[in-house]
């Protein structure tokens, strides 16, 4: 008992003698310590020529200084072009190198906007608008108004001179909505026979346009649009636009529409060049006018944009009317990598479809961003829009007057509004390049409009070549679908109207017609799409700069922890430490074996 208790008391006595010595010792300075270890750091690095810069000898110290010097301005001088490509090129754009079928891209949407002008036996637009010019616009009704607006629409250069006295109509918002159209059909000429007939895409087989096509205003007046996304896929919700969500026609549940009957909501694609898309519009001498010789346009646009003067546009005057018009497609299309997302838009100069959102729009794409931005800045010069513009429900109707100057002197955007609207490029586009011809049948003047009485014959052939077809249509119009006998034949059809001609007849001649044939087709089966990629991912802009650090001194990224480990943890171990030796003869060795023991 006595023996342990002595040997604590020698223990303690011990341990009280270390604290003091340690307390009486001094402690190194912060610059003995960082010399110390510095001769250490040179001693164990694995950086060539470094080890040679904490010997005693100067003259050899200094050539080793000099040597790394000179390799350090070097690795710098070939490092730097690197890092300037790496900050400003890191994005190129090139051709991939395998062509792709066009059948992986959706067929274009097209628009068209035949001449909806007015019965004139029914309704004389020359003589309406002489009529108000004259007396005004007081005793028209509230229909007859948005027939009037519609027309001036359509009409809007041949009223150019006059539409100052527009503004003596009523000063109240007017808005044309597609419910309006289903009332003006007494007037305008049905969509039967302004989209007549359809070819390809859908169908080798002629099949029934309005069945495909939607009800579409735009500023030129009512427009019919093909192979566009569904309204409630362009745009936003609450989002008010004219445009249909469901076609011209609903086809009835009868035999022969059961092969034109698809689900919508998905677009058309072709595999061949040679699967052209045909429409043949028909015109009538009833739907002429004096003051009104309005163009047809034809616009082909991508599906989920909206046709106006940023996209293609072709106009064809009624006079000039060719037979037929061939619209050849050529697609350019540009893909971006996903793991560009990490760059700044500004950077690689373009938006993907779901990172800029749009007021009007669920996606992104820079037609839609300068078709909004147009109705922006238009919204804010007039503090309204016009109906035939996106608008939300807030939004006022802007008078028939206030209509009618922003259709003839619309508004155009320069350099610093779309700065302003920041409208970039998208980053996975599709542009479609038209090349146009147009053709001139020799049947042009047979079927030219003419004041004079058709040949007895000649109404025969054209009867006979189009009755089966005209009437069809003509009880399609008449019937409503849900009383159509299910099983009922085209001949069966056919019969029906010839023995109720009466009842079926239009309000026009439909044997004295002129019609115009568009063709739209791509230019090749294949294409060659445009990828835009990063030139250097983070790892090669690495394995670069390691390789030049790496190859002319031996620097690597565990250098740069050892840097960090002598600059920081093994300095401040020195610091506790008594005495160093920095003479240079054992490199701060005798310092490590006495912190060992």
């Amino acid at each position: 008992m006595e023996m342990k208790t002595s040997k604590k008391a020698s223990d303690s006595q011990l341990n009280i003698n270390q604290d003091i010595n340690a307390k009486s010792e001094p402690k190194i300075d912060t610059k003995t310590a960082a010399k110390s270890t510095f001769l250490e750091f040179c001693n164990s690095t694995s950086i060539h020529g470094v080890q040679y810069i904490g010997v005693r000898r100067r003259f050899d110290r200094c050539f080793w200084i000099f040597i790394v010097i000179i390799l350090l301005c070097l690795c710098v001088f070939y490092v730097r072009p690197i890092i300037v490509k790496w900050r400003k090129n890191p994005i190129e754009l090139n051709f991939e190198h395998t062509f792709e079928s066009i059948s992986t891209i959706s067929f274009p949407a097209i628009t068209v906007c035949p001449l909806h002008l007015p019965n004139k036996k029914i309704y004389n637009f020359s003589q309406v608008l002489d009529t108000a010019y004259k007396t005004g616009f007081d005793d028209f009704t509230l229909e007859q108004l948005k027939l009037y607006k519609l027309m001036c629409q359509t009409c809007y250069e041949d009223s150019l001179n006059d539409y100052q006295k527009y503004k003596s109509a009523k000063m109240f918002p007017l808005n044309v909505t597609l419910n309006d159209s289903d009332k003006f059909g007494n007037y305008l000429l049905p969509t039967p026979f302004s989209l007549y007939n359809c070819r390809g895409v859908k169908d080798k087989h002629p099949w029934t346009c309005d069945m495909e096509f939607h009800q579409h205003l735009l500023d030129i007046g009512l427009c019919h649009s093909f192979n566009m996304l569904p309204k409630s896929q362009i745009f936003r919700p609450n989002v008010n636009y004219g445009l249909s969500e469901t076609p011209n026609y609903v086809p009835p549940n009868i035999s022969f529409f059961e092969n034109e009957i698809r689900a919508g909501g998905k677009q058309y694609s072709v595999y061949s060049n040679r699967d052209m898309f045909t429409l043949r519009t028909l015109f009538f001498e009833e739907f002429q006018d004096e003051k009104c010789d309005p163009d047809f346009f034809f616009f082909i646009h991508k599906p989920n944009e909206i046709p106006w003067e940023g996209v293609s546009r072709f106009r064809m005057p009624l006079k000039d009317k060719p037979q037929e018009m061939f619209f050849s497609v050529e697609p350019d299309v540009i893909l971006t990598d996903d793991n560009l997302r990490s760059f700044e838009p500004a950077y690689r100069d373009c938006y993907f479809a779901d990172e800029r959102p749009l007021k009007y729009f669920r996606e992104y794409s820079k037609a839609n961003c300068e078709y909004e931005c147009y109705v922006n800045v238009t919204e804010k010069q007039n503090n309204c829009l016009p109906d035939f513009m996106p608008r939300s429900s807030d939004s006022k109707i802007c008078k028939i007057s206030t209509t009618q100057t922003i259709i003839i002197e619309p508004f155009k955007l320069d350099a610093e509004h779309l700065s302003n609207c920041d409208c970039l490029n998208d980053c996975n586009s599709i542009d479609y390049k038209i090349r146009l011809s147009n053709i001139h049948s020799s049947r042009e003047k047979r079927l030219q409009f003419t004041n004079e009485p058709m040949d007895e014959n000649k109404e025969d052939y054209i009867r006979q070549a189009h009755r089966g077809a005209i009437n069809v249509k003509l009880y399609l119009m008449k019937v409503k679908p849900d009383e159509i006998p299910k099983n009922i034949t085209e001949e069966e059809i056919d019969g029906i109207v010839r023995n109720n001609i009466e009842k079926f007849a239009p309000h026009f001649n439909t044997s004295q017609w002129n019609s115009t044939v568009f063709h739209v087709y791509f230019s090749k089966s294949k294409y060659l799409p445009m990828r835009r990629y990063t030139t250097y991912t983070f790892a090669d802009f690495i394995s670069q700069c390691g390789g030049i650090f790496g190859g002319m001194m031996g620097f690597s990224f565990l250098s740069i922890f050892e840097i960090l480990y002598f600059c920081t943890i093994r300095l401040l171990e020195k610091r506790k430490l008594a005495h160093v030796d920095v003479s240079g003869e054992n490199m701060g060795f005798e310092d490590t074996e006495r912190d060992q023991n």
